[in-house]
C-alpha cells in the first residue's frame, strides 16, 4: 500500500545501515509492498550473521503528517517484540534497533525473517477444520499476549507513564483522533463519539489492570506455514498499534479472522488454556462497540495519506459503521 507516511531509502542508505549493524556489505535488496504505515525491506547480507536475510523496518521521517496516537508508533512496536520473546508467541526476533536518528532522521530496527505467507491471503483455500485449529492457535497466543500487564494505561510513549485508568486513557484516545480528523476536516459525528464515550466512564473503569494489547491482529498479521502438509500459525506481527488496556479491544480488530467472539468455540477453547476463567458478559459487549467507534474513527481519519479513491471508500465505509454504532449506544 503507497503510503505518504512511508520512507524511501537509498541502496547507499541501506548500505550504510547493514555496515553499522552488522560490520558487512549488502548483497541485494527489496522493498516490500505491505503496511500502511513504515517501509518494508528484505535485505541479503554479504556473510550471515548470523542468517543471510534480514528484514528492516523503517519509520516516518520527522515532519511527516502523522496522527497524534502514532508519535513513537515504531517503539512500542519494539517494545512489544521483546516483552512476548520467549513467551511461546511465534514472532521475528529484534536483532537490533536504532531510535538516535544520527545515521538515519527516522527509527529503524531490523529483525530476522519470518516464514509464511498472510491469512488473508489464503483464507479461500482453508477447509472449516482447518480453520478451527487455527483459531484455536490463533487463542492460545492471544491469551498469552493478553496475560501481559503494564504499568499503567494507554500508548507506550518513552519518558511518559500513561494513565492511571482505563476511562482516562481512553477518553484521551477518542479525544486525539477525534481532533485530528477535525483538522483534516475529515466529516464525522465527533460530538457524538466523544459523548458515546464520556457516558459510560463507569463502565470503562471496570478494566482496572492495563493489559497488552496488539489491536491491529487481523488476518494480514497473522501468517501460516505447512508442516507435514498442516497449516499451523508461523507468526504474528505488526504491533506498531498496540497499547496497555481492555483485552477486548482486540476481538473487534481481528479482521477476516473471526466475528462474534461469544461463538467462536475453536478460538475460546484455545483462549481458556491459558486463561480458564475467560467469558464474555454483556458489559464486554457494550465496550466493545465503543472499541469499535474508535477503530472506525482511525480508519476514517488516516485517508488523508492513502490514494484518493481508496481514501474516499473508505472513509464511506466507516461513516455507516459509526453511524450504525452511535444508534446502538444511543
Amino acid at each position: 500500500m503507497e503510503s505518504t507516511t512511508k520512507t524511501k531509502l537509498t541502496r547507499e542508505d541501506l548500505e550504510c545501515l547493514v555496515w553499522k549493524q552488522f560490520g558487512c556489505g549488502l548483497k541485494d535488496y527489496s522493498e516490500s509492498g505491505e503496511g500502511m504505515m513504515n517501509s518494508i525491506y528484505r535485505i541479503r547480507l554479504e556473510r550471515p550473521v548470523p542468517d543471510q536475510e534480514v528484514i528492516l523496518k523503517v519509520s516516518y521521517f520527522p515532519g511527516k503528517e502523522i496522527l497524534t496516537y502514532e508519535r513513537e508508533i515504531m517503539r512500542a512496536e519494539v517494545l512489544v517484540y521483546q516483552l512476548l520473546e520467549g513467551k511461546g508467541v511465534p514472532i521475528p526476533k529484534v536483532l537490533c534497533h536504532d531510535f538516535s536518528h544520527t545515521m538515519l532522521d527516522a527509527d529503524y530496527f531490523f529483525m530476522t525473517p519470518v516464514l509464511g505467507v498472510s491469512w488473508k491471503s489464503v483464507k479461500e483455500e482453508l477447509s472449516l477444520e482447518e480453520k478451527a485449529e487455527l483459531k484455536k492457535e490463533l487463542g492460545k497466543y492471544q491469551a498469552i499476549l493478553h496475560s501481559i500487564s503494564g504499568e499503567a494505561f494507554g500508548y507506550y510513549k518513552e519518558g511518559k507513564s500513561g494513565f492511571v485508568t482505563w476511562a482516562e486513557a481512553f477518553s484521551s484516545m477518542i479525544w486525539d483522533i477525534t481532533e485530528d480528523g477535525r483538522m483534516r476536516r475529515v466529516s464525522l459525528p465527533y460530538e457524538e463519539i466523544r459523548s458515546a464515550v464520556s457516558k459510560r466512564k463507569d463502565l470503562l473503569n471496570e478494566i482496572t489492570v492495563p493489559r497488552l494489547v496488539d489491536f491491529d491482529l487481523w488476518a494480514g498479521n497473522v501468517l501460516l506455514d505447512k508442516k507435514s502438509g498442516a497449516w499451523y500459525i508461523s507468526a504474528i506481527i505488526d504491533f506498531e498499534r498496540a497499547f496497555f488496556g481492555d483485552p477486548f479491544a482486540d476481538f473487534i480488530a481481528a479482521v477476516e479472522l473471526y466475528t462474534e467472539i461469544g461463538r467462536e468455540t475453536q478460538f475460546l477453547e484455545g483462549y481458556r488454556t491459558v486463561d480458564k476463567e475467560f467469558q464474555v458478559t454483556e458489559h464486554d459487549r457494550e465496550r466493545m462497540k465503543l472499541y469499535s467507534l474508535y477503530l472506525n474513527t482511525i480508519m476514517a481519519v488516516e485517508t488523508y495519506r492513502f490514494e484518493e479513491n481508496y481514501g474516499k471508500m473508505m472513509q464511506e465505509y466507516c461513516s455507516r459503521n459509526i453511524d450504525k454504532l452511535l444508534g446502538e449506544l444511543a
